[in-house]
């Protein structure tokens, strides 16, 4: 059998993975993917695409997150 620069970057790739893999397997309560935090940030980053020029600046960027965090504590439907 002859091994592709594909298949060789893949076998490397897990090796490398290896430690963090069997970290997952020996702690049940470690999610195996980010779900929870993407809908964490979701309303945030669509906001964040729908403004035509982003924030402006990054104190711009922290004063509206702080007002959406609180937005989103006084929400009856969180």
């Amino acid at each position: 059998m002859i091994y592709t620069a594909k298949f060789i970057k893949a076998v490397k790739y897990s090796h490398n993975q290896w430690e963090k893999f069997t970290r997952i397997l020996e702690d049940g309560a470690t999610p195996l993917d980010n779900s929870a935090a993407e809908r964490a940030i979701r309303d945030f980053a669509v906001l964040r695409h729908s403004m035509p020029s982003g924030f402006g600046s990054v104190e711009g960027a922290k004063s509206l997150l702080c007002s959406h965090h609180f937005m989103k504590l006084q929400s009856p439907w969180n």
